[in-house]
């Protein structure tokens, strides 16, 4: 495809004669924009072989189109609402007068003919830059309000912008009177119906377990084929930071691996407006133009998922991914997940990477957590998706249909772990999740400070989800199905109470191996017995599942066998858990809605790597 005709010959020629691009250059470029079926302009500018103010200047010349100016833009987004200023955003055009009262579109593309193509008339020029900066400066504060209260405002009961409902904390102050009451009439009875209701929980996981163990696939199916370079679609990378000016240089480094055309990348580096740190460390690095800085307004929550609600206004991609600050996925990830997309039926929403760690062997914590992640995403969620149930996405390396996230309002930014939470809101509305065939590297928390706090994140935001999508159990019984809503129930409240629970049942089992001094003046003979016996079965079937589980899930991956001897101490493993989860209670009950920040690029074997 040739520049814009019959102005294709003056555009070539005006770059020529400006001593902006030799002849090479553009036939190169006219190649490459043939090989990505894009414009020759995406190309030049992509590839940063041509300034964008040049190039849109260059285009007025040989079109006849005038450079609009930055006064005239900022009024004419101005003069947008919220939605409009959005559809801007993402398309690169901007109406330059309201519907109906005069033709013309101002156009932020390489080929001016798109726009036509699209509907619009285009009568001015801007640059993508130009465009950003006039709909951050007019709509930035609009958009963080609406990144921070969408799904609230839309769908109240599936926002945790509510920690609990007047109907939960009642019933929560009925239980716990009746608990105080039974211990001061029954004590033992009381004390036996807690531990059996705990126990359901801890059983309804090591279900799960077995289900999954017993349904997992022998082999895999092979992987759809890889889509040539022209049916690439444009694909959107958010990446959400604060205070990760240390791993900059690295991510970077990792995105520009990805087997991607440039003209088809639209990545986002989502800064916060208060990272004066971050914001430093991304405009040292001289960033190829398809990655892109967006500031977010401060605003309350400052999370992860307010940022991403934030970003996806700018989204431009037929499909969108997240990737974490550490985050170095493998190069194909993008080009697997377009034909994983393609091959899938309309309502796989959602695709969702393995995840594993690059320093695996860095200490005994960094082999217990490869043994944790590798059960998840290569042994549960697989099979779970298999079998249509819910699907709790881990925080990274999700891969959406653009239009069907927006459908499900995004993420919920008052949820600390809204991956789980989108999960179970896309399974809510009818959508499934797949797991996809390629891997994500990050970095497994190697200090014990840094993964309490971020184990306390993670269970405090499943402690939200859960009294979330509990607020209703009928309705999320109707939408779920039995089989969804006992495999949530299992999941996420299965998790919570049994990381709760896990050292009370140890501490009965010890008062008994101790001669039941904590049960003194009361009948031993049955109580501790009976209580004791109840916690071991829980116990020896929890340790059972979680080791049959980790020796399966490390099976799938060769080179993770060699840490099946490291499964064995998963028991002392879940204690830290169970440490992480009472943090996480009191957390959540003091505060909810704060983002305890884990800190990255600690790892002995990332600055090994990464030496200047």
């Amino acid at each position: 495809m040739p520049f814009i005709r019959p102005a294709g010959e003056l555009l070539r020629g005006s770059l020529l004669a400006h001593g902006l691009m030799a002849p090479e250059e553009l036939d190169g470029a006219e190649r490459e924009a043939r090989r990505f079926g894009v414009a020759p302009g995406a190309v030049l500018l992509s590839r940063g072989m041509v300034a964008q103010a040049d190039y849109f200047d260059r285009l007025s010349m040989a079109t006849g189109i005038p450079r609009l100016g930055l006064d005239a833009l900022r009024a004419a987004v101005a003069a947008l609402d919220a939605e409009e200023a959005e559809a801007a955003a993402r398309s690169g055009m901007v109406p330059l007068w309201p519907s109906g009262q005069g033709p013309g579109h101002a156009a932020a593309i390489a080929d001016p003919g798109a726009a036509r193509a699209a509907g619009g008339d285009v009568c001015a020029l801007v640059t993508p830059d130009e465009l950003r900066w006039a709909v951050q400066a007019e709509h930035g504060v609009a958009f963080a309000a609406r990144a921070s209260g969408w799904l609230a405002g839309e769908e109240p009961a599936l926002s945790a912008h509510r920690r609990t409902t007047v109907a939960q904390r009642a019933a929560m102050a009925a239980m716990g009177l009746a608990g105080l009451a039974g211990l001061l009439v029954a004590p033992a009875v009381t004390a036996i119906a807690a531990n059996i209701l705990c126990a359901l929980f801890f059983l309804a996981v090591s279900a799960l377990r077995l289900t999954v163990l017993a349904c997992r696939r022998g082999t895999l199916p092979p992987d759809p084929p890889l889509p040539d370079d022209r049916a690439l679609p444009v694909y959107t990378i958010l990446v959400p930071l604060f205070r990760e000016a240390a791993i900059l240089p690295h991510l970077a480094a990792a995105l520009r691996e990805l087997d991607y055309p440039p003209e088809k990348l639209d990545i986002k580096i989502l800064l916060e407006e208060d990272d004066t740190d971050s914001r430093r460390a991304a405009a040292a690095l001289d960033l190829p133009p398809w990655f892109e800085c967006l500031v977010v307004p401060r605003g309350e929550p400052q999370t992860k998922p307010r940022a991403l609600n934030y970003g996806l206004r700018f989204a431009h991609g037929e499909f969108v991914v997240i990737y974490d600050a550490e985050d170095a996925p493998e190069p194909d990830q993008l080009r697997k997940a377009v034909a994983a997309f393609r091959a899938a039926p309309g309502d796989v929403a959602c695709f969702q990477a393995r995840l594993s760690f690059y320093n695996p062997d860095e200490n005994w914590l960094t082999r217990q957590f490869t043994v944790e992640y590798a059960s998840l995403f290569d042994l549960m969620l697989p099979v779970m998706a298999d079998l249509d149930l819910p699907v709790p996405l881990g925080g990274t390396s999700n891969h959406f249909r653009a239009d069907t996230l927006r459908k499900v309002l995004a993420w919920d930014p008052w949820n600390v772990t809204e991956d789980a939470d989108l999960g179970l809101r896309l399974a809510r509305s009818g959508w499934r999740v797949g797991m996809l065939a390629s891997t994500t590297y990050e970095e497994a928390n190697c200090r014990l400070g840094n993964w309490i706090r971020q184990r306390s994140r993670w269970i405090k935001g499943w402690m939200q989800t859960w009294f979330v999508h509990m607020r209703s159990p009928v309705r999320l019984w109707r939408e779920l199905g039995a089989t969804g809503f006992f495999a949530t129930q299992a999941l996420v409240g299965g998790i919570v109470v049994s990381g709760l629970a896990h050292p009370l049942f140890l501490a009965v089992i010890a008062a008994d191996a101790l001669g039941g001094i904590l049960f003194a003046g009361v009948d031993r003979s049955w109580l501790v017995a009976t209580l004791a016996a109840s916690s071991i079965l829980v116990l020896v079937t929890g340790y059972g599942c979680v080791l049959a589980a980790g020796y399966a899930a490390l099976g799938e991956r060769e080179g993770l066998r060699r840490l099946r001897r490291a499964v064995p101490a998963m028991p002392l493993y879940w204690l830290l858990v169970s440490l992480g989860a009472w943090h996480a209670l009191w957390q959540f009950i003091r505060k909810p809605f704060y983002w305890e920040k884990t800190e990255h690029a600690v790892s002995a074997q990332f600055h090994g790597t990464h030496e200047d």
